[in-house]
């Protein structure tokens, strides 16, 4: 039968939703349209579906001038392959073959109760969901897949934190100059004003800096930085094993002040109004996952005109889905399917919607080898956001 019979084949999510919550149920469908009818292998399943959470890490390193080592780990969060079409529905079943017509195969399955780590992309590691159409073709030619990535969220709740009311500080110090011609030294002290946020809050700093040498300070920067770190083990020549760690650094978004500091003086920066909008993000990730983990800081710089080194500091912030009741007093309602617009509110604080975040690439598995991979080349991870719109206390 010619490849030709396929007209389409989509997997689409009930109600367009594509971000769920560890618990909730997974509910859509695959959809086929034959011009044709389409021989099937002589198998169990001729059309069947898997669901399947996992994280992996992978990358190469050289550890030696002759030698280098591809660092791989995986884990496993669940698995479920379900039949939606069988040959031996067929009463030909040595000969299976589905009508040429369109079709709509649902499926459902809930999520684990637990242990489920929120969605995350990274260069070399990352933590995905995903549900596969299958169809088996006969020997001789290659089976037909249609994967679609989903959103899981572990909803991080920043009240469960002790921490999350506690500023982040840092402090700096740095002479310009050389020998015994460096200045008098320029000096940052600095601090959030908590130390745990949700997406669409926003970070206020305060501090001074004081300014011992002859060069006027006059702009500084704040930076949002996101730290992947990746665990993955590896063979060597010599057959030893070896598990290394590969880190990841990412500016998320940036903004420039112009508060600053004359020669020899110093400025308060509690009055100059720096803050940095969180951005749609995936929490802080520092449980469920072994081998993958998501932490943020925000950077603050001092720059320094001419050839000298900027003087930084960091502050660790942690960013969580569930926001502090000091903010966000009642209990959020995630919608049920997705916006592209903020939701309009009166009074009180905002509620929540998914945000798109920074696609991803949807590369083949090692499973995927010798079938014919169909659907989107690109993932777009959706977080949870909420629209203050500048009406954050």
């Amino acid at each position: 039968m010619p490849d030709t019979a396929l007209r389409s084949f989509d997997i689409t999510f009930e109600n367009n939703m594509d971000v769920f919550q560890a618990g909730q149920i997974v509910k859509g469908q695959v959809e086929l349209e034959l011009d044709q009818d389409m021989k099937m292998r002589l198998v169990e399943a001729g059309i069947q579906v898997i669901l399947k959470g996992e994280a992996w890490c992978k990358w190469n390193e050289n550890v030696s001038r002759n030698e280098s080592v591809t660092f791989f780990s995986r884990e496993h969060y669940f698995q479920d392959a379900k039949i939606l079409w069988a040959p031996s529905q067929e009463k030909n079943n040595y000969n299976p073959v589905l009508p040429a017509g369109k079709y709509s195969f649902p499926f459902q399955y809930q999520l684990p109760s637990s242990g489920l780590p929120t969605s995350f992309e990274s260069e070399y590691g990352r933590v995905r969901y995903s549900v596969e159409a299958i169809i088996d073709q006969p020997r001789g030619k290659p089976d037909k897949k249609f994967k679609r990535v989903f959103t899981v969220l572990d909803m991080y709740d920043l009240n469960e934190d002790p921490n999350a009311m506690t500023p982040s500080t840092a402090k700096g110090s740095k002479t310009i100059g050389m020998l015994m011609f460096t200045s008098d030294p320029i000096e940052v002290d600095v601090k959030t004003d908590r130390g745990a946020y949700c997406p669409g809050e926003v970070v206020r700093l305060s501090g001074t800096i004081t300014n011992g040498s002859g060069t006027d300070i006059r702009h500084t920067t704040v930076q949002l930085i996101q730290m992947a770190t990746c665990v993955g083990s590896g063979q060597r020549m010599c057959f030893e094993n070896q598990t290394r760690t590969k880190y990841e650094s990412k500016t998320l978004s940036e903004v420039k002040t112009m508060a600053g500091c004359k020669a020899k003086s110093s400025a308060d920066l509690s009055g100059a109004g720096i803050a940095l909008p969180i951005p749609a993000v995936p929490p802080s990730v520092k449980r469920y996952c072994g081998i993958v983990g998501v932490e943020y800081m925000i950077k603050f710089i001092v720059n320094i005109p001419g050839l000298h080194k900027n003087l930084e500091v960091e502050l660790p912030i942690t960013i969580g889905v569930i926001p502090l009741r000091t903010y966000y007093p009642q209990s959020p309602s995630f919608p049920q399917h997705p916006v592209d617009q903020p939701p309009q509110y009166a009074e009180g604080p905002p509620p929540p919607y998914y945000a798109v975040a920074t696609p991803a690439k949807i590369e083949k598995d090692q499973a995927d080898r010798g079938a014919e991979c169909l659907g989107p080349k690109e993932y777009v991870p959706k977080y949870a956001y909420y629209d203050w719109n500048g009406k954050q206390p």
